[in-house]
């Protein structure tokens, strides 16, 4: 599936084929990097570099405890593992995890815990005939609590606040791919009329949820 058109949020990949995934333009970027400041000189690389290494340290420890490696939807399907993706820099596309059982957390956004932004993870729906941890994600009611589990063993719940069913050409990518702003969980996967020529279907199917 491929995005159209620049408010386009978000179209996952092999939902119903095994073409490959596509979401919000964005920066690449590997989770919990964090950018040293370049030095003013020569003279002041090492006391610069030195300076600023236990806070990176801190921020990388502590960005790798919360990435996201499993999240749970009560209803929809058993606990799913996470990986990390980042966005393709040809494509400008997230990549998905190939096959079916395996959820992709936007990298490049916010994990849980975070005080701002969008935790953002995205699945198949389907994937050569196999379900997707997502397939019944549309069918979800509002106040289910979503249960994200981060590497340090940290459960953040969520209460869904909204389901919609969405045209991908309706969907702006910066309502729901975002770093700042109110904390949110948003999960995202395939839904709507299925094309069987171009091997995508016509919608996104987007739950967003809200810490608990």
């Amino acid at each position: 599936m491929t995005l159209a058109g620049p408010l386009l949020a978000l179209a996952l990949a092999g939902c119903g084929a095994t073409s490959s995934a596509t979401a919000p333009s964005a920066p690449v970027a590997t989770s919990g990097s964090t950018p040293v400041p370049a030095a003013a000189g020569p003279a002041s690389t090492t006391a610069s570099l030195l300076g600023s290494q236990p806070a990176t340290l801190d921020a990388l420890r502590a960005a790798q405890a919360r990435r996201p490696v499993s999240v749970l939807v009560p209803g929809v399907a058993t606990a799913a593992p996470v990986e990390a993706r980042t966005t393709n820099p040809v494509s400008g596309g997230l990549d998905l995890p190939d096959g079916p059982a395996k959820v992709a957390w936007w990298a490049s956004g916010s994990a849980p815990g975070d005080g701002t932004g969008s935790v953002v993870l995205a699945a198949h729906v389907s994937y050569n005939g196999q379900t997707g941890p997502f397939t019944r994600l549309a069918s979800v009611p509002p106040g289910t609590e979503v249960v994200v589990t981060s590497a340090d063993g940290t459960a953040r719940r969520y209460a869904v606040q909204s389901i919609r069913n969405a045209p991908k050409t309706a969907l702006d990518r910066g309502e729901l791919f975002r770093t700042t702003g109110e904390p949110a969980l948003v999960l995202v996967t395939c839904g709507g009329a299925y094309d069987r020529t171009t091997h995508s279907f016509a919608d996104n199917v987007v739950v967003t949820a809200t810490p608990v």
